[in-house]
């Protein structure tokens, strides 16, 4: 039986944060979800960002991984929103990611 393929990932690292520091981060989290990493795009003006949507709508991969959602460009296309959590100027807290299971 041949083996699935894994789930292709690029990496982006927006700009103000520290890329090294988020790389380690966003790297760990591909290993561990068993992400193939097919591009790291470390934006230092926030121009890159229609560069990692045309690769994710052109099926370079199917995950875009990120440190921290809250720290994306606001006026970026295709907009990415995150729903679980209401922000409320606290300091964001790192969490796990949750996996849920079917039934």
């Amino acid at each position: 039986m041949p083996q699935a393929a894994r789930p292709r990932a690029i990496i982006y690292i927006p700009p103000g944060v520290d890329p090294e520091r988020w790389q380690r981060a966003c790297l760990k989290h591909c290993t561990r979800r068993g992400y193939e990493v097919t591009a790291l795009v470390i934006d230092e003006d926030g121009s890159k960002w229609t560069d990692v949507a045309r690769m994710a709508g052109s099926g370079e991969a199917e995950v875009v991984v990120v440190f921290d959602i809250a720290l994306l460009l606001a006026d970026r296309i295709p907009r990415t929103e995150e729903v679980g959590i209401e922000r409320t100027g606290e300091l964001p807290r790192h969490r796990r990611p949750r996996l849920f299971r079917r039934s």
